[in-house]
């Protein structure tokens, strides 16, 4: 099976060009945090755990975007993936968002 993994390289492109951007509106810890949780709530999930940004969740930051890419490449229902990712997403960032209101 020959795979043509074009969403895996793009997301791996964008994801530190993301992280640059978040880590701007972050201001070392004074600034928005809106945009980190919207775009890696897998990162930020962290927060209300570690009561800090740990290392090990930005590990998951930097690898989000590329499994997503690789679960949409390899997919057969391309459409369908995406539908279950995009859910996924959104369903972590919400809970992101309400457990780092508490901290």
């Amino acid at each position: 099976m020959n795979h043509n993994y074009k969403n895996t390289q793009r997301l791996t492109i964008l994801t530190p060009v993301l992280l640059a951007v978040v880590v701007f509106l972050m201001r070392g810890g004074h600034g928005f945090y809106g945009p980190a949780i919207a775009l890696f709530p897998t990162w930020l999930i962290g927060l209300p755990i570690l009561h800090q940004i740990g290392f090990p969740f930005l590990i998951f930051a930097f690898l989000q975007y590329p499994v997503y890419g690789i679960l949409i490449d390899s997919a057969v229902n391309k459409q369908k993936t995406i539908l279950y990712i995009v859910a996924f997403h959104l369903a972590l960032a919400l809970t992101a968002f309400l457990l780092t209101r508490e901290v």
